[in-house]
């Protein structure tokens, strides 16, 4: 199954398709068949960007989902997409290895909705079991009074990464998104009266937070358009009105406020305090973390407890350098509260992954820097 999209962002009139689609049917096949992994941020309402704000969301994928997922010699990537909303602004996907970041090999910091294409490397980009990724997406909200949560919808949002591999294996996605104490932690709820798990199947993308009253909504939408026959369109359905099941049972000024009534409440969002708050625990807080194969099935272990990792980040030498020799050296990264310790002479940071979690979940149904490490010298003076 194939989908063609089109576009006509300028609104002009009068433009009439002539593309089309040639098949070739061959007896000889290819030695490999190719595979889609997709990482990145899960598709649900945990994922929130905050009204008149520019704003960051990560994904997870820890190196314990590559190493089971992957044989020895890994995967060849040989293609990349990377995707969000109307929100996006930049999106790159940063590649672990041993505790040392790689070149950088996907990465868009002019992103546009309305320009979205598949990216053919030069050199393949491998990977080995025990990998991990982070995928960092940037976001422009300023324009917004209301929040964005993430959803199939385009006016909602999404933060990922498509990686078209070879050979084909079971893996198909490994994704993340962050747990629910750090989010009501941010707004100032110190307990609830019930906990959920961030994460139910979705239809399209894998893992993601949706309840029944929410899913009986859609289902009832659909049933009355059907019996009045409408024309199709797009059916709005809140999926952040999960939120309503969280109520604060302390402090006792937030006593029976639910989350989504902080959520839609504008005063919520002039807080800076909360806005700090929300952003450092979404990306350094602790995360739900989803790994999954063919057959929408979710890998031994998961889904799982992952807390932001600590590692050598691949970082520019200075701005002259970025701008004519693109030179990179390493600098350390270190999660939220995590030390360093000394390694000859350079700041190593200890690796370390949160406790696995136990917790089982619906099956998951799946959606689906170039250059090494450059002396300093070459910048010019």
């Amino acid at each position: 199954m194939m989908e063609m999209h089109y576009d006509n962002p300028n609104y002009k009139q009068g433009i009439v398709d002539s593309s089309g689609l040639r098949v070739f049917l061959t007896e000889n096949l290819r030695e490999f068949d190719a595979g889609v992994l997709i990482l990145g941020h899960m598709v649900s309402p945990s994922h929130i960007i905050p009204p008149g704000s520019e704003w960051k969301t990560i994904g997870h994928c820890d190196g314990g989902c590559v190493e089971q997922a992957l044989p020895a010699e890994g995967v060849k990537v040989f293609r990349g997409l990377l995707h969000a909303h109307l929100l996006g602004r930049d999106i790159t996907l940063r590649q672990i290895r041993q505790g040392r970041e790689l070149p950088v090999v996907f990465k868009d910091m002019n992103y546009d909705f309305n320009y979205q294409q598949g990216r053919i490397l030069k050199e393949e980009m491998t990977i080995l079991p025990g990998d991990s990724f982070i995928t960092e997406c940037g976001y422009d909200a300023r324009s917004k009074r209301t929040p964005t949560f993430g959803g199939e919808s385009t006016q909602e949002e999404m933060c990922i990464v498509f990686l078209t591999y070879y050979p084909r294996t079971d893996f198909t996605f490994c994704l993340s998104g962050p747990e629910l104490s750090p989010i009501y932690t941010s707004f100032g709820i110190e307990e609830v009266y019930s906990e959920q798990h961030m994460g139910k199947s979705s239809r399209v993308t894998g893992p993601k937070l949706i309840d029944e009253e929410s899913e009986n909504e859609l289902l009832q939408k659909l049933k009355e358009k059907e019996k009045k026959k409408e024309k199709e369109e797009a059916v709005e359905v809140d999926y952040a009105k999960v939120f309503k099941h969280v109520v604060a049972k302390a402090p006792q000024d937030l006593r029976n406020v639910t989350l989504y009534d902080l959520l839609h409440d504008p005063k919520t969002w002039r807080d800076e305090e909360i806005l700090t708050r929300l952003q450092e625990q979404t990306v350094f807080g602790s995360h739900r973390m989803f790994c999954g194969k063919r057959g929408n099935k979710v890998f031994d272990g998961y889904p799982r407890s992952y807390n932001y990792p600590d590692f050598l980040a691949i970082e520019l030498l200075d701005e002259e350098c970025d701008a004519n020799y693109e030179a990179e050296a390493y600098a350390p990264v270190v999660g939220k509260d995590e030390g360093r310790k000394q390694d000859g002479g350079i700041a190593a940071v200890e690796g370390k992954e949160a406790a696995e979690g136990g917790s089982s979940v619906r099956e998951a149904a799946h959606f689906v820097l170039i250059l090494g490490l450059v002396f300093a010298g070459l910048c010019r003076l």
